[in-house]
């Protein structure tokens, strides 16, 4: 009997909900903005004895994408969703009740509307330059513990680096001969200048690299995220079986922000130890296309002590 009042309490509740206490009501929502701010409120009604308000949703969708998204107290009847780009915005209301016996239930469907944002005090996006290396590294700049070299043609190594460039004639590696990142640990690194990301983009980061040798370290990719570096790619060990096997191909998608980010990207190569370690990078561009990419195979290496007894096989 309980359980059957429980549902009638419901279907009261969701059929005659503007009669009950937790309605939103007195919505106020702006149809456009000059600023780039937007502040949404609205009103509660008191409880009553069958319902009372449990919690307001609210969310800020750009394109179809959620991009913010707040739980709020009852006892909050305003929300400002601030430093918008321009462009056309949905905000999303619900209220929540609390029912005894059924706990916290959706009271409103959910309320949409719709306004478009100007920001005129917004800052240009600030795009960052492809870089080839034709003309060394532009505007980029060298913070590791060795450098990354410009090169046209082999490396100055046998058994590891590529042949010559992905694309025209130069391209960039670490060398790891010794005198150079020949040791364990040892980096190169290459950061770009800071750029600013637009908000809800779709911008890919496209680069080849070519990863040839039996002492290959790792390749990072960060980006600077609030201050901290943030890996978002990475390559361990031997990703070609020779020199003049291809370069390989990469497209990472930059992550998507409600706001500009000013940004900056970093590459950074850190050797295995031995000089057959070479790493080069080139063709780094941001844009929205990417390369067309297919499952690579996986290859698989024997490693061998210096008497040639297999030891470990690792897959790449």
């Amino acid at each position: 009997m309980k359980r059957i009042l429980s549902i009638i309490f419901f279907m009261l509740v969701v059929t005659r909900a503007h009669s009950y206490g937790g309605t939103l009501y007195d919505v106020s929502v702006p149809a456009t903005s000059g600023d780039g701010n937007i502040t949404i409120s609205w009103s509660v009604t008191p409880d009553d004895d069958i319902a009372q308000c449990d919690h307001v949703e609210i969310g800020l969708s750009f394109n179809s994408d959620i991009v913010q998204f707040e739980s709020l107290d009852c006892t909050q009847t305003s929300y400002t969703f601030s430093n918008l780009e321009s462009g056309q915005y949905t905000i999303d209301l619900l209220s929540f009740v609390y029912v005894p016996d059924m706990g916290s239930v959706e009271l409103d469907t959910w309320l949409n509307f719709n306004i478009e944002v100007t920001n005129s005090g917004t800052q240009a996006p600030v795009e960052l330059s492809p870089l080839s290396f034709e003309n060394g590294i532009a505007d980029w700049i060298q913070t590791g513990s060795y450098q990354w070299l410009n090169r046209s043609g082999g490396t100055s190594s046998s058994y590891t680096g590529p042949s010559s460039a992905a694309e025209g004639n130069w391209y960039a590696y670490m060398e790891t001969s010794s005198g150079y990142a020949y040791n364990d640990g040892d980096t190169a690194v290459l950061v770009s200048p800071e750029f600013i990301l637009p908000p809800y983009n779709s911008l890919k980061l496209n680069f080849e690299y070519h990863m040839y040798g039996t002492n290959i370290g790792t390749l990072y990719i960060d980006i600077l995220d609030n201050g901290e570096w943030q890996t978002i790619w990475r390559r361990t060990g031997q990703q070609q079986r020779s020199y003049t096997e291809n370069w390989n191909k990469v497209t990472i998608p930059l992550t998507k922000a409600p706001t500009s980010v000013t940004t900056k990207l970093r590459y950074r190569a850190v050797a295995k130890g031995g000089y057959m370690g070479d790493i080069a990078i080139d063709n780094i561009r941001i844009d929205e296309e990417g390369y067309e990419t297919t499952r690579k195979r996986r290859i698989s290496y024997i490693h061998t002590d210096v008497l040639g007894s297999p030891i470990a096989e690792t897959s790449h």
